[in-house]
């Protein structure tokens, strides 16, 4: 097809510059543009490789919200000595609260959360199983010193087929060098939830609300801030369209891809589903690379191997 001068398949190009603040602008443009935007596929660069010499497809991801919780209490920093044992302290208030998210064995505690979420079938988790990934790259990638988590399911299902609550941060009180003897006026927390298919981000945010709520003493003053929220997505994992993406890892990175789940999570994915109703496939070019850290970065290699290999998606697509 080089030599024609054109594509063997028909491609439409859309950009999402918010993808990290939520796409606030991207879904309603999605809604309003089906005609448009109609297509038979998705295909999204997106996610991780498990290694250089080891693609991977992602055949689903993880729904998000993200939120916060302000605890108030005293008008003003209080001097410790003067009114501490009489004050409920604000950042202790909210280390109780976070604390109670989750039961001690890693699962979340917010009533109804689990509800209408779905188990792996016996032949996914055998899928998953499949996936090269061990406990010692994950020691390498996160320097944690051991797993944890719900002890029902592989560390690797834990972290991309089973839903999360996690504290994204806290603040409250003086965090300089050296002391200040207060009880802070204010403290609090943002959380993030990881959600699988079936369950709905409106209806777990609405469950999140109500039981910090529910956890809100009256010695204190609890507000909730829901921010966001995208709702899982999955596709099937036996489609052509990911056999075309099989055939174009293995002739354009010279590697066989597994299929697994992603753990992260796009938004606009499950838009694109429900308002266009298509299929997606997930062909990730890079690796972890410090993402949503300090030092993000992007391999050159990986980008060179990325363009060869998605050139070879278009044929085999067009193939299939």
């Amino acid at each position: 097809h080089g030599r024609s001068g054109r594509l063997p398949v028909n491609v439409k190009l859309c950009f999402d510059g918010e993808e990290e603040i939520g796409s606030p602008n991207i879904e309603p443009f999605v809604k309003s543009n089906q005609t448009l935007l109609a297509a038979d596929l998705v295909l999204i660069s997106d996610g991780a490789m498990i290694r250089t010499d080891q693609p991977s497809i992602d055949y689903g991801l993880r729904g998000v919200i993200s939120a916060e919780i302000h605890v108030t209490g005293p008008h003003r920093d209080l001097h410790s000595g003067s009114y501490g044992g009489s004050v409920h302290n604000p950042a202790q208030a909210i280390a109780e609260i976070v604390t109670a998210l989750h039961h001690p064995d890693g699962s979340v505690a917010i009533p109804g959360f689990y509800d209408d979420v779905t188990s792996l079938s016996p032949a996914e988790r055998e899928l998953l199983q499949q996936v090269p990934y061990d406990e010692t790259q994950w020691g390498e990638e996160t320097g944690a010193p051991q797993p944890w988590g719900e002890s029902d399911f592989t560390f690797y299902e834990r972290m991309t087929s089973r839903p999360t609550c996690e504290v994204n941060g806290l603040w409250g009180g003086f965090s300089g060098e050296g002391f200040k003897t207060i009880i802070p006026a204010k403290a609090g927390a943002k959380i993030s939830m990881r959600l699988v298919e079936s369950q709905d981000a409106n209806k777990i945010s609405e469950q999140f609300v109500a039981f910090v709520e529910s956890l809100a003493p009256d010695t204190v003053n609890v507000s909730v801030d829901v921010q966001a929220g995208a709702d899982a997505a999955v596709t099937p994992h036996d489609s052509p369209y990911i056999q075309a993406a099989m055939q174009a890892y293995e002739a354009g990175w010279g590697a066989t891809a597994v299929l697994s789940r992603g753990g992260g999570s796009l938004p606009i994915v499950a838009t694109f589903q429900s308002e266009l109703g298509t299929p997606f496939v997930l062909m990730p070019f890079g690796l972890d690379d410090n993402r949503h850290s300090p030092n993000e970065h992007y391999r050159l290699d990986h980008f060179d191997k990325g363009l060869d290999t998605a050139v070879y998606f278009y044929h085999f697509l067009s193939q299939n």
